[in-house]
C-alpha cells in the first residue's frame, strides 16, 4: 500500500521559538556496539532493531504526552510532533510560547518519567483542531467544485494545508478575480493557506492456512483476491472474538477462508473512512507472523498507540513479511480516491503516510496486514498501530495506512 498524493512538508516555514536542553539516547545505545552515531534517517533504520528501539522510546513517550493533550485540553494550543531518531529530539509545533510551555508542563505533570529535555518548539500558525476544521469545510464543498479534490493532508508544522488535486491549474482559476468575490479555490474554502499539488489516488494491495485462534499476518481469501488478517480484537461488550482487515477486501457478507480454503468467518461489518471490516471469528489471539512470509515466529502484541512524524515503524503483510524502516512522514492525511480492485469503487479514508527510501515498503497481498512498532529495547513484544490500506502505482517505497486506535472506536472493539 503506497502513497503519494502530495510533496509532504511541501509547506514548511515556522520559525523557532525555543530550543530545550537535549540529553542523548544514542551514548547509552551505542556504547555497548561501538557503533557511529547515524547522520541520515535510513543510517539509522539500518541500525539493530533494539538499538532503535532504545532511542525511540523515549521520543515516543514524550510524543505521546504531548499529542494525548493536543487530542484535549490543549487542543488550541497544538500544532503537531515530529520525532527525530538522528537528532534525538521531539519537535512540539504549538500556537504560541505560552502554549508550548503548558503543553510541555502538562505532559511532565502527567507523564513524570517523560524527559522533556529532549523537546524543542517550533512556531505553529494554526493548530491542529483549527486545520482540521478547515480540512472539513473543503471536504465538504467537493462536489460543488469545478476540479475534484483527490487528497487532503495537515502540513505537519501547522502551517496549512497539502491538497492534491486532479488538475491543478482548474484549481488556480477557481480563485476569485475581483475585491470581496467568493472563491472556489482551495484556500478560499478552507480559510488556511494551502499548497495544491497534483493529486493521485491510491489502490488496494491484494502465512497461508492459519486456524483458530487466528493471528495478525496469516494469508486469507475472499472473492478471488487475496489479503492480509490484521489485528485480532475482542468485542468491547457481548463477548466474540474477530480479525480486523481491510475493507476493500472484502464488505458485509463476504466470506473469508485460509490459504488452504478453510473457512474463517463472514464480514459482520465494513467502514470505508478507515478502510478497515470485521469478520467474526471462532477465537482470536494477540500475536502476528514475524519475519519472513514463510517463516513461523509468532509475536505477542501488547498495546496500540498513535504513529507520530518521524517514528519508525514495521508492516506485516503476507507477501513482503515483516518490513521494518517505515518512517512516519504525515500522520494526517485524508485521501478521497482509494480504490480496491475486488469492488471497483472510489472512496475516502484517513490514516497515515510512511516511507522506505530508496527500498521496498509494501507489495500486491500486503492489504490489512499489520502496522506496529518494536516498543522498547529488547522486546519481544509488538505495539499495534493500524492496517495496511493503499498504495500508489510505481512508488512501493510509500505506503499509506490507517490507524488502529480510531478502528477500534469504529467498530467497538480492543485488542484482544
Amino acid at each position: 500500500m503506497h502513497i503519494r498524493v502530495l510533496a509532504v512538508g511541501a509547506v514548511a516555514l515556522s520559525t523557532a521559538l525555543a530550543l530545550l536542553p537535549t540529553t542523548s539516547a544514542f551514548a547509552a545505545a551505542t556504547a555497548a556496539t561501538g557503533s557511529t552515531k547515524p547522520t541520515t534517517f535510513d543510517q539509522f533504520a539500518a541500525l539493530p532493531y533494539d538499538q532503535q528501539a532504545a532511542v525511540l522510546a523515549p521520543l515516543r513517550a514524550a510524543a505521546g504526552a504531548l499529542d494525548d493533550l493536543g487530542r484535549g485540553s490543549r487542543s488550541a494550543d497544538y500544532g503537531d510532533v515530529v520525532i527525530d531518531p538522528v537528532a534525538d529530539t521531539v519537535t512540539l509545533y504549538a500556537t504560541s510560547p505560552a502554549g508550548a510551555a503548558a503543553l510541555i508542563a502538562d505532559a511532565k505533570r502527567n507523564h513524570p518519567d517523560v524527559d522533556t529535555g529532549l523537546i524543542r518548539v517550533k512556531k505553529a500558525a494554526y493548530s491542529k483542531a483549527k486545520l482540521h476544521s478547515a480540512r472539513d469545510r473543503l471536504a465538504a464543498s467537493r462536489a460543488s467544485l469545478p476540479y475534484k479534490i483527490v487528497s487532503i493532508a495537515v502540513a505537519v508544522d501547522g502551517s496549512g494545508l497539502e491538497v492534491g488535486v486532479d488538475n491543478p491549474a482548474s484549481a488556480a482559476a477557481a480563485a476569485p478575480t475581483v475585491a470581496g468575490a467568493v472563491g472556489k479555490d482551495p484556500a478560499s474554502i478552507a480559510g488556511v493557506p494551502v499548497v495544491v499539488s497534483q493529486g493521485e489516488g491510491m489502490l488496494g494491495q491484494s502465512r497461508y492456512a492459519d486456524s483458530a485462534p487466528y493471528y495478525a499476518g496469516g494469508y486469507i481469501a475472499s472473492g478471488g483476491y487475496g489479503c492480509t488478517t490484521g489485528i485480532p480484537v475482542a468485542n468491547n461488550s457481548g463477548g466474540g472474538y474477530a480479525i480486523i482487515t481491510a475493507s476493500h477486501c472484502a464488505h458485509t457478507g463476504a466470506t473469508i477462508y485460509n490459504g488452504g480454503g478453510t473457512y474463517e468467518g463472514t464480514v459482520s461489518a465494513y467502514n470505508e473512512g478507515w478502510d478497515a471490516a470485521k469478520y467474526p471469528v471462532t477465537s482470536s489471539g494477540a500475536y502476528e507472523f514475524d519475519g519472513a512470509p514463510s517463516a513461523y515466529d509468532p509475536r505477542p502484541l501488547s498495546g496500540t498507540k498513535y504513529s507520530y512524524n518521524g517514528d519508525s515503524v514495521c508492516q506485516d503483510g503476507y507477501t513482503s513479511g515483516v518490513i521494518c524502516g517505515i518512517q512516519v512522514v504525515n500522520q494526517d492525511v485524508q485521501n478521497f480516491m482509494v480504490r480496491g480492485e475486488r469492488y471497483g469503487n472510489t472512496f475516502a479514508a484517513r490514516g497515515v503516510i510512511g516511507r522506505r527510501a530508496n527500498s521496498t515498503a509494501v507489495r500486491p497481498g500486503d492489504s490489512g496486514g499489520l502496522v506496529f512498532a518494536i516498543p522498547y529495547s529488547g522486546a519481544t513484544v509488538r505495539e499495534v498501530r493500524g492496517i495496511v490500506s493503499a498504495s500508489v502505482d510505481g512508488h512501493s517505497d510509500e505506503i499509506f495506512w490507517t490507524e488502529a486506535l480510531d478502528i477500534y472506536n469504529a467498530f467497538k472493539v480492543h485488542l484482544v
